[in-house]
């Protein structure tokens, strides 16, 4: 796989460390470049996407939460569930939702 992959690949081999689990030099090597070029959650992006949310028209406040709670996934939030009910009271035009949401807490 080296000798095929050129420079790039025999620099990678040589350079990143090995994984565990494995002493077979195919395998290290597969694993070692597998985890190089693995696509990498960005959380700065994830919670700037999340934050621009805003319901559909016509969402129903449980499918944009579930919409929500699909995409706080990457965002890494210390409280998701909190973080969700704030952004939903912010974003929701269903007035009584927010009302009854802001009296509830209140007490």
């Amino acid at each position: 796989m080296i000798i095929y992959g050129g420079r790039e690949k025999a620099r990678l081999a040589k350079n990143l460390p090995d994984p565990d689990g494995t002493d077979d030099a195919y395998h290290k090597l597969r694993d070692k470049l597998t985890e190089y070029f693995a696509p990498r959650k960005n959380k700065h992006y994830a919670r700037y996407i999340f934050l621009k949310m805003r319901p559909l028209e016509n969402e129903t406040t449980v499918s944009y939460a579930a919409r929500l709670r699909e995409m706080e996934r990457d965002c890494d939030f210390q409280n998701e569930g909190d973080t969700i009910l704030e952004h939903i009271i912010q974003t929701t035009e269903n007035k009584s939702l927010v009302k009854k949401q802001l009296i509830t807490d209140g007490h």
